[in-house]
């Protein structure tokens, strides 16, 4: 059996990305950065009794420990984009970071698979936001020590879970502009992707192997703001900020989701699971 552990397992991305694993036969090890403000109780019901799935606190995990060669995981996946966008970079910087790199550590020939998401602003021109400063040291960590890495720049990206640092989600929690309700200034407002459009499109690239730098893109123009239109968002309380261009060089591959969820099916999927929560 396939093993994987997945820091953040029960942030946003990193949570639906764990469950698309479990659905798909591997064992997971579910890293939790910070369980506050993650629906954690409902997320387990969500999975129900899982016996391919373990938990660890990041602050209580005392790194990888493996009597036997066959407990030892294919893949690693670390969800630098959850992070991003609940302002939780912090927790890069603590001593329990050098637990990471002896994870990365080859010398006894253990080939990891590495696989980093990451926010797209990361590749954007003349963006130096709270927050990316500590995620650009810690990719360059990687870098040197990790050769077989898969790098995912992913734009907003929404759906059932979404937090309510997006304005899709605090919309809808705030009933329709009933309050000020304005986009967060990490938000990527030039395009968006459905979270099980983005999960699908990525395990299969995961799976393929393919080492490298892919941007991950809905394919299609001004998809955020047909988004937000379809809430019925007024544009006064849409982050206007300049987001600046990307930066794709020939080394960074355009990735474009195989398949795209019409935005009425996926943001009411989303409505559907907040109106579920609100009951529970």
């Amino acid at each position: 059996m396939d093993k994987a552990i997945v820091f953040g397992a029960y942030e946003f991305v990193g949570f639906h990305l764990s469950k698309k694993l479990l659905e798909r036969g591997y064992e997971v090890k579910g890293i939790l950065f910070d369980s506050s403000g993650c629906n954690v109780e409902e997320k387990r019901l969500e999975v129900g009794r899982n016996a391919n799935l373990t938990e660890k606190e990041w602050e209580n995990w005392d790194g990888f420990k493996f009597e036997q060669e066959d407990e030892k995981p294919s893949l690693i996946i670390l969800s630098l984009y959850d992070l991003f966008m609940a302002s939780k970079e912090k927790l890069l910087n603590s001593e329990t970071i050098n637990k990471w790199f002896f994870l990365i550590d080859n010398k006894e020939g253990h080939q990891y698979r590495i696989v980093c998401l990451l926010p797209i602003q990361l590749l954007a021109i003349s963006i130096d936001q709270d927050g990316l400063k500590e995620l650009r040291f810690f990719l360059e960590k990687i870098k040197e020590q990790g050769k077989n890495v898969q790098y995912y720049y992913l734009p907003s990206i929404f759906g059932p879970w979404q937090p309510d640092t997006f304005l899709f989600q605090k919309f809808m929690l705030n009933n329709l502009n009933e309050n000020v309700v304005q986009s967060e200034s990490r938000e990527w407002c030039k395009d968006a992707v459905f979270v099980e459009d983005a999960i699908d499109t990525m395990i299969e690239k995961i799976e393929s192997g393919s080492i490298g730098q892919f941007v991950l893109k809905s394919g299609k123009s001004n998809r955020w703001d047909e988004c937000a239109d379809f809430l019925n968002i007024d544009p006064k309380f849409r982050y206007i900020a300049e987001r600046g261009d990307l930066i794709l060089d020939d080394q960074i591959v355009q990735l474009l989701v195989k398949n795209v969820t019409p935005i009425s099916d996926s943001l009411t999927k989303q409505k559907e699971h907040l109106n579920y929560l609100s009951c529970l």
